[in-house]
């Protein structure tokens, strides 16, 4: 038997008996992997995020995580490129236009999708009506470039029946749109129903939503958590535990019919008006082909409207290739379904 020296003893002894002194969450925290996720917007439709934090399933999982906000998935997505975060939420179209850029990140996990929670916003008086998507033509419509807010744009016009040129697309960050509209100096906005709903509230009810009838056809978002090479490389136990997290709140928002008291305060929304607006969005953890269908859908429009470049090989392999499921196929084989 190898020996050790008493001050060894004394400081493994010593650190038992500190740890025979926490309460069980403070022993965890003690073995806890520090992590930041960047989140792309304080929306409700991110709950499985903020359900993860809020909810302890982190800390149950042993990570200790730091939440940096942002208005929109692109920025959350560049912060962890640039190594300011672990961890990003963000929708699909910037992850694809990154891509098609040559640029190295990874999708660890789909936790979200939908088509209505994206919308697009008019107001009285600019010409536009809610039941006549191909009034939008010659309108200005504004939305943050490189978001889903983009896409939404084209795949809208798409299905009116008209094309990109048809309209003037204006850079707009998430949080000017809803005065911008308001104030008259677009036509239309493309961003979340939240903010559609505050710029009606903010106009007297002089704003209102286009029809969204038989859109589903031409729209998906997802929601995605997103890591970088280095996180992939070296932080496999990491990558387990945030998994586990992320599942842990699936899991709750399924099983709890209160599930949105957690966040209500996060999203500054009351947790009944949060739990009616989300009756459309699927919160659940996977990793489908329908997502390879959508990305490839997405990356052709990119490259045809001349936004990205064409890249070398077979597109759809290239898609596949960004999606890292081996953490969650580890822990839950069942929730993934790739060819």
């Amino acid at each position: 038997m190898s020996q050790i020296t008493r001050r060894e003893f004394l400081k493994v002894t010593g650190t038992v008996g500190a740890l025979a002194y926490l309460s069980p969450l403070e022993a965890l925290a003690a073995k806890n992997i520090a992590a930041t996720l960047a989140i792309a917007s304080t929306n409700y439709s991110w709950a499985v995020a903020f359900v993860a934090n809020a909810g302890g399933y982190f800390e149950k999982n042993g990570v200790e995580v730091t939440e940096r906000d942002f208005t929109n998935g692109r920025d959350a997505m560049q912060a962890m490129l640039a190594d300011s975060a672990t961890f990003s939420t963000t929708t699909d179209t910037p992850l694809v236009f990154s891509l098609l850029r040559g640029i190295s990140l990874h999708a660890v996990l789909d936790f979200t999708r939908h088509t209505r929670d994206m919308v697009i916003a008019s107001i009285e008086g600019r010409g536009v009506s809610a039941n006549d998507p191909q009034s939008l033509k010659g309108k200005k419509i504004g939305t943050p470039t490189g978001t889903s807010g983009q896409y939404l744009v084209s795949r809208y016009l798409k299905y009116a029946g008209l094309k990109d040129s048809d309209v003037t697309l204006i850079n707009i960050a998430p949080s000017d749109l809803v005065n911008t509209l308001v104030r008259g100096d677009i036509d239309a906005f493309s961003w979340s129903l939240m903010s559609a709903k505050a710029a009606i509230d903010k106009s007297g009810g002089k704003a209102f939503l286009l029809t969204q009838e038989g859109f589903e056809k031409f729209f998906v978002s997802h929601h995605l958590l997103l890591t970088n090479d280095q996180t992939i490389a070296k932080r496999g136990e990491l990558l387990e535990r945030t998994v586990k997290a992320f599942l842990d709140a699936d899991k709750r928002i399924k099983e709890d019919t209160k599930w949105a008291d957690l966040i209500s305060a996060r999203i500054r929304m009351p947790a009944e008006e949060i739990q009616k607006s989300a009756k459309h969005l699927d919160f659940s953890v996977n990793f489908n082909e329908s997502l390879i269908d959508d990305l490839v859908i997405e990356a052709q429009w990119a490259i045809e409207s001349g936004l990205s470049p064409e890249p070398k090989g077979d597109l759809r392999k290239i898609l596949r290739g960004v999606i890292y499921e081996l953490p969650l196929k580890k822990i839950a084989a069942d929730r993934v379904n790739l060819s």
